[in-house]
């Protein structure tokens, strides 16, 4: 298919909604890299929250041409955070392009705060399926095996008191919601990204991009967010077929 561009015409991205972070490992622009690994990767949300690592062995890999002709981040015991996003306690939408490897032991993809253990994330169980992280301390999984390549919204309205509940849509299709319940679960502002809080149970493989809304996404938004995720990254095959954003990416 041959994707003919009128004159004016713009694709719709995150830029058409409002976003706490936004992080595109396509565009190498935002990616600061020292012997090939990543020190910095720039958010593009306006907000400045870019995501750095200080320690030279902790760094992910830069990969060129990782996923279909683009660049990724690829981890393996490594990590990024940053200590100002605050979203753990408040209504949020978490997209993610990525791929898992690895088996038998827990991978956090993303967590809530920068340094304390008993917080919450969102990762992978040693029996490989997507979940809610208590961590350190527990999970509470989603029936939802990773694929080679997927297309993740996370979506939750924060913590409340010891809870979190959390709705996840793989590659547009809705898997439901779980809720992992614990005495001391917690969440302090940052975020951390390939790893967990105690620094353990690193999340193996790569990931192209991250975008937290902080809101509950509409059904509209998150199909728009779908349709631009997999005409960008080459993964439409991954969308249902009934997918308003299956054959056309959407227009702003």
């Amino acid at each position: 298919m041959t994707l003919i561009v009128k004159p004016g015409f713009t694709q719709w991205d995150p830029a058409s909604i409002t976003t706490a972070l936004w992080l595109d490992a396509a565009d190498a622009s935002t990616v600061t890299t020292v012997s090939g690994a990543v020190s910095q990767w720039n958010d593009k949300s306006g907000n400045a929250r870019h995501a750095t690592q200080a320690t030279a062995g902790r760094r992910p890999a830069y990969t060129s041409s990782g996923l279909n002709g683009k660049n990724v981040l690829t981890f393996a015991d490594d990590f990024l955070s940053n200590a100002s996003v605050d979203w753990g306690d408040s209504a949020s939408s978490v997209f993610l392009v990525l791929g898992a490897t690895g088996s038998g032991t827990f991978r956090n993809i993303i967590a809530t705060g920068t340094g304390l253990t008993n917080q919450w994330g969102y990762g992978i169980t040693n029996a490989n399926a997507y979940a809610i992280f208590q961590i350190a301390v527990g999970s509470q999984a989603f029936s939802v095996t990773p694929s080679i390549t997927d297309i993740l919204c996370f979506t939750s309205a924060g913590r409340v008191s010891t809870s979190v509940s959390a709705t996840l849509t793989t590659n547009g299709t809705l898997n439901g919601t779980q809720t992992r319940s614990g005495a001391g679960l917690t969440s302090t502002a940052g975020i951390i990204i390939g790893s967990n809080n105690s620094v353990s149970e690193p999340f193996t493989g790569f990931i192209g991009e991250v975008v937290l809304v902080p809101e509950i996404v509409s059904t509209n938004t998150r199909q728009q967010m779908e349709g631009y995720l997999a005409h960008k990254w080459g993964l439409t095959a991954n969308l249902p077929s009934d997918h308003p954003y299956k054959t056309n990416a959407p227009a702003p």
